[in-house]
């Protein structure tokens, strides 16, 4: 059948060996086939050329991760790297933490590294 010829061609799954998460990926590719399927009516009904399938996938996955990404940002004490990366992501400035740095982890020789500062 088509939808599985669809699914088949481009799908978001990965290799595991849990079977809920084969459901959650199968109604993953399900969603997206569905939703490009109604974006391509809307678009020829308006006389609009409509995006590839793959392009439309990747818009529909940063835009369904967007709103959690942006969340994400506002954690008080995430790590410098990854806050750099969510920055780079979203296209916009990491915002610059002015506060203290917290307490420090001390390692058994005695040297003392901080949690949140890439160590190198």
């Amino acid at each position: 059948d088509t939808l599985d010829q669809m699914c088949g061609q481009m799908s978001c799954s990965r290799k595991t060996k849990r079977w809920p998460l084969c459901i959650f990926y199968g109604m993953i590719n399900i969603m997206i086939v569905n939703s490009y399927v109604i974006y391509v009516h809307n678009k020829t009904s308006k006389g609009e050329k409509p995006l590839s399938r793959r392009n439309f996938a990747k818009e529909l996955h940063s835009e369904l991760v967007k709103p959690w990404l942006e969340r994400r940002m506002q954690y008080q004490f995430l790590a410098h790297p990854l806050r750099q990366s969510i920055a780079a992501i979203l296209c916009c400035e990491a915002p610059v933490d002015q506060r203290d740095h917290p307490p420090v982890q001390q390692e058994a020789r005695g040297r003392k590294i901080c949690g949140f500062c890439p160590s190198k």
